[in-house]
């Protein structure tokens, strides 16, 4: 399966969090070890840890919920790209830089939180690369469906106003965060990022695989 990458993050007890949102936890409520017929688990989680999709529910009261995703935005043709000699933020400016002259549906932003493997730390790292407003209003020009980033929200941490998250929802793109690109080279995938089909949500946990094309 060399052409196939789990760009997951594993959902488990003690896995890096955003602070305040709800942690992974598993609970054993059936063992074999104490003479039960079956195996069998319960698990909390909330509907922003580890890998997970954003949806307009999340900063908009009645709005488009789990339920009006189009899985064409997460299920097709996406475009990893190297961002990791922008500085704190990438902006409209390193986007530019960047992009190619074809048409885009999906990105996914390597920065240099994958190369720092932010993931393997032990707590949560405020200080993490993010997009900023400009790169928003870049993408959105660009019209692209879907973006991706690979640490665990898109915006600046302790955002006062969450305008990129805003801007990006409010214009239709499909927000994917929580993603583990430390091991993907820039270049062209298949990407496949299904949700939970859980309703009404303001958010799901999901499984995103990229297949080399």
């Amino acid at each position: 399966m060399g052409n196939i990458f789990d760009i997951s993050i594993t959902l488990k007890p003690d896995m890096v969090t955003y602070p305040g949102d709800a942690p992974f936890n598993k609970q054993v409520i059936s063992s074999l070890k104490d003479r039960k017929s079956a195996n069998l688990s319960k698990f909390t989680i909330g509907s922003h840890t580890g890998t997970h999709i954003d949806y307009p529910l999340h900063f908009f009261e009645d709005a488009p919920a789990s339920d009006d995703l189009c899985l064409e935005n997460v299920v097709g043709d996406a475009l990893v790209l190297d961002t990791s000699k922008t500085g704190a933020a990438v902006d409209a400016n390193t986007l530019k830089n960047i992009w190619p002259a074809r048409t885009i549906t999906r990105v996914l932003l390597r920065t240099t939180n994958s190369a720092e493997t932010l993931f393997k730390k032990n707590e949560f790292f405020k200080d993490f690369v993010y997009l900023d407003i400009s790169g928003a209003e870049f993408l959105v020009e660009k019209k692209v469906k879907t973006v991706g980033i690979d640490y665990l929200s898109i915006e600046k941490y302790k955002s006062s106003d969450h305008a990129v998250h805003r801007f990006l929802l409010k214009n239709n793109i499909t927000v994917i965060e929580g993603l583990d690109l430390a091991k993907i080279n820039p270049g062209e995938y298949f990407l496949v990022c299904l949700p939970l089909k859980i309703a009404d949500a303001d958010g799901t946990p999901a499984r995103a695989i990229l297949i080399k094309k």
